[in-house]
């Protein structure tokens, strides 16, 4: 039985769809069968693979609206263990569709149903935004991973996701597990360390050991639709993305049970206190 894993964060532009391209390729690479599923409408992870995926008639949308079977939306990449399910600017009738269809919320966990048992993970990249895409990839998870720019605004933006979050837990997913906090882009020239150590000081060890630093490579691969894995398997970041699949598939045991993670509580205390000067001084 596969592991889903919804990476979401109500923030853009905070490695969301770059953790989600580049942890399925560590993943496959370590031989773990791994489909991704672009649940956001701007098919960012689509275009993130898109180097390495045989082009496909069918996307997430037909597969929604019952004109075409799931399986049949499913591409293969030039890895063996690494499918992906992609996405079209046609997912933005979506939201309005959902509307109408009954059990709206469980939409995308009723699809992903029948394909648990054939992938050890199934990586969901939901849009930067609290919409009713955003809960059907949360509700159809088993756990949430929130990818966290160590910036002001992204605490407080974890802050108010951290709420939604636990409402949606108590009335719609009340098993729905913390993956963990992944600190990203990590910028070396400013002053983030009393961000990082307040994040880490307050969640403890369900705050993944890895941290994925800034890094233009990155940026240069999405460019060229590959994972940055292969397009240079030597870099730091590359060997970072591995190191977090690691994390992933060996199972590490974080404080506390990440069943009872209390969402409500988490949101109450972070970003108090922190001092905005702080976060953006830059070093001399």
């Amino acid at each position: 039985m596969s592991r889903v894993i919804c990476i979401s964060s109500q923030k853009g532009g905070v490695g969301k769809t770059t953790t989600t391209v580049n942890l399925s390729t560590a993943l496959a690479l370590a031989e773990r069968s791994c489909l991704v599923v672009d649940f956001d409408p701007q098919g960012h992870a689509t275009q993130g693979l898109r180097a390495i995926h045989r082009c496909g008639k069918e996307t997430l949308w037909q597969a929604m609206t019952g004109k075409t079977s799931i399986r049949e939306a499913i591409v293969p990449t030039s890895l063996k263990f690494l499918h992906l399910l992609p996405s079209s600017r046609e997912l933005l009738k979506a939201e309005a569709a959902l509307q109408r269809m009954g059990a709206k919320e469980k939409r995308l966990s009723t699809l992903l149903s029948g394909l648990r048992s054939e992938y050890d993970f199934i990586l969901i990249d939901t849009p930067p935004a609290l919409s009713l895409l955003t809960v059907n990839g949360l509700v159809a998870a088993d756990s949430l991973m929130i990818p966290l720019q160590c910036e002001f605004y992204a605490l407080m933006g974890l802050r108010h996701y951290l709420r939604f979050v636990a409402v949606l837990k108590e009335h719609l997913h009340q098993t729905l597990q913390l993956e963990g906090l992944l600190l990203s882009m990590l910028r070396e020239r400013v002053r983030c360390h009393p961000i990082v150590d307040k994040i880490r000081s307050g969640f403890g060890e369900n705050v993944f050991r890895t941290a994925i630093p800034w890094d233009w490579d990155i940026l240069d691969s999405a460019a060229h639709g590959k994972p940055l894995l292969l397009q240079d398997v030597r870099s730091t970041s590359s060997r970072l993305y591995l190191e977090l699949a690691g994390e992933i598939t060996n199972g590490r045991k974080r404080t506390g049970s990440c069943e009872d993670f209390d969402f409500a509580a988490a949101a109450r205390v972070t970003g108090s206190g922190t001092a905005r000067e702080e976060c953006f001084s830059t070093r001399v």
